[in-house]
């Protein structure tokens, strides 16, 4: 919780801008008092863990058949301005707690999430077995360029 994240001597500490200028903000305490929130403390090793088992690295805790079902499309949703920037997007889905996107003939597996002061964006291709983790200590909108780009470059899709 709260309390553990701020004892722990390896977090980083939020910033937004303001002004045209990076800043330091708090953490708000009410992320950590609403039980139906989802928000994780994590560190990149953390995260990179999360996605190797997303990917199928670890068959004894998540099975081929848990990953397919976990990652299959479920409600076809638009994906209107924020998704722009993904050339070749061609369908996109809510899954069981994933983006799931059709993109230039490769399924990309999405979540991305912020609150005060951080960013955090999870993007794979299991068929391609490649994937990559962003996280920022900065309300920042680099990721809106950044996982597109990614996956525009590996689809030749720029």
């Amino acid at each position: 919780g709260l309390e553990a994240y701020e004892n722990d001597p390896n977090a980083t500490s939020p910033h937004r801008l303001r002004r045209g200028s990076w800043g330091g903000t708090t953490t708000n305490p009410a992320y950590y008092s609403a039980a139906p929130a989802a928000g994780i403390n994590a560190s990149v090793y953390d995260m990179t863990m999360w996605l190797r088992a997303n990917l199928g690295a670890f068959p004894e805790l998540f099975g081929e058949d848990f990953l397919s079902q976990l990652h299959e499309p479920v409600i076809s949703t638009p994906y209107g301005s924020y998704f722009n920037r993904w050339n070749g997007l061609e369908k996109a889905y809510y899954g069981i707690g994933w983006r799931v996107f059709d993109l230039a003939g490769m399924r990309v597996i999405h979540h991305g999430g912020g609150v005060r002061g951080y960013r955090s964006e999870m993007a794979f291709a299991p068929e391609a077995n490649i994937g990559m983790v962003l996280l920022l200590n900065a309300e920042s909108n680099a990721a809106n360029d950044v996982i597109p780009e990614f996956f525009n470059h590996l689809t030749n899709k720029r």
